[in-house]
Order: C-alpha cells, then sequence, then structure tokens
C-alpha cells in the first residue's frame, strides 16, 4: 500500500476541524490526558492569510504595507480572541461562585 502525502488546502479545512474535533472528543472521554484547545475558524483562516501575504512580501510580489496590514489583521484578531477566553473563564467563575453560594445559603 502506498500512502501519498499532498499538503492541505483550504477546502480540507471543514474536514481537518472534523478530525480535530473527533480527537478532541477521543481525549475527553480518556479523562487520563490533557484535552486539545478548541480553535476559531476564523482565526485560522486569519493566520493562514497572514502567512500567505509574508511569503508573498519576501518574494517581492505584495508591499510591505500590504503585508504589515494582514500581519495587524491578525494580531488583533488573536488579541479579541484570547480576550474572548478570558471573558468566558470568568463568567465560568462567577457562575460556580452563584452555585456554591446557592448551595451553602440557607432559608430560616
Amino acid at each position: 500500500m502506498v500512502h501519498l502525502i499532498e499538503s492541505s488546502t483550504l477546502n480540507d479545512l471543514d474536514h481537518i476541524f472534523s478530525l480535530y474535533d473527533e480527537a478532541m472528543r477521543f481525549q475527553r472521554a480518556k479523562k487520563t490526558v490533557v484535552v486539545w484547545p478548541k480553535f476559531a475558524t476564523s482565526l485560522v483562516l486569519q493566520e493562514i492569510n497572514e502567512e500567505r501575504y509574508q511569503s508573498l512580501f519576501e518574494k517581492e510580489i505584495v508591499s510591505e504595507q500590504e503585508y504589515e496590514q494582514k500581519e495587524l489583521a491578525y494580531l488583533q484578531a488573536e488579541r479579541a480572541m484570547k480576550s474572548l477566553g478570558l471573558q468566558i473563564s470568568q463568567l465560568k467563575e462567577t457562575i460556580e461562585q452563584a452555585k456554591f453560594s446557592t448551595n451553602s445559603t440557607q432559608i430560616n
């Protein structure tokens, strides 16, 4: 049996994320391993686009300004995603504290 390894394309992204999600479900079921983090498709696409522009800039096909715009857009999207993750963590903590407070409150 011969296996051919090919580079993935944007058309493969849905299938790649599907395999990634399946691997995460397997990890959760094992309960003995760290589960990989979930990635936002939009952030992955922005990173791909930024790397593409970096390659084009290095080949002098696009200007430095165009590349920097794409790099900035990616960095802003990444920062926004991290901020959302922090907000979600804070909300989860607030919910857990509220549950604890509710469970420990006695009605006389």
